[in-house]
């Protein structure tokens, strides 16, 4: 449940999310999608891919926070924040041939602070 201060702002909270990373490799390049947050991004490699989807998350989260919509972001897509990180997925996975998952986890504390 949501806590609100008085003149209805939401009080400050603090954790992290966990968000799946996935992978694909298309015509020579890399796309990669994070389904939780609905960003994408892609890279010439797989290590490329996954590290230009978590820079795009962030800016996602930064725009986010400059409107004021992070929980309500975060909320409606049902992803769960944490009082400490989750387990991440240590080494991207092969789903199936040329589709890879791993996870990223962020402090949402930053986004929300202003």
């Amino acid at each position: 449940m949501d806590k609100w201060e008085a003149g209805g702002r939401m009080a400050s909270r603090s954790g992290h999310i966990t968000v799946q990373l996935i992978a694909e490799l298309d015509e020579g390049h890399f796309a990669s999608y994070c389904p939780d947050l609905d960003v994408a991004s892609e890279g010439d490699t797989l290590q490329e891919a996954f590290a230009n989807l978590q820079e795009a998350i962030v800016l996602h989260l930064n725009a986010l926070s400059e409107h004021r919509e992070v929980w309500k972001e975060l909320r409606q897509r049902g992803v769960v924040l944490r009082q400490t990180v989750a387990q991440e997925i240590k080494r991207e996975t092969a789903l199936r041939p040329g589709t890879y998952v791993t996870s990223f986890s962020t402090s949402v504390a930053q986004y929300t602070s202003a």
